[in-house]
């Protein structure tokens, strides 16, 4: 079974699998949203009880420094994986090839 909700419904609940989406943050300039709220982080990346995937663009969920780090222990972890863009349009994107895929090991931008 596939259940599609917020992280707010998934307060005190667990699944076995949980991918959760950060697309939408706004990231330099705009902020990252309810995402920077660290209640409702703590819910979303607790949830999983095998398996969390996180989809988000790395850039974006940086200016906040909780996800700062999230995001530098994943990548030091060998746990990011960089999926590049064909096209480039936000719009409607296409994504490489799964031979494209690779780690991303960069460091994280720090921001100030």
């Amino acid at each position: 079974m596939v259940e599609i909700n917020t992280v707010d419904a998934f307060q005190g609940r667990e699944a076995n699998i949980v991918i959760f989406s950060a697309v939408r943050a706004g990231g330099v300039g705009g902020g990252i949203g309810f995402l920077s709220d660290i209640r409702r982080m703590n819910v979303a990346l607790t949830r999983a009880k095998h398996f969390l995937f996180v989809i988000a663009r790395c850039d974006s969920i940086t200016v906040n420094p909780y996800w700062q780090d999230l995001v530098k222990h994943a990548r030091e972890t060998k746990a990011v994986v960089k999926v590049p863009l064909r096209n480039g349009n936000r719009a409607k994107p296409a994504f490489g090839e799964l031979e494209e895929w690779q780690l991303d090991t960069a460091a994280p931008s720090v921001q100030s």
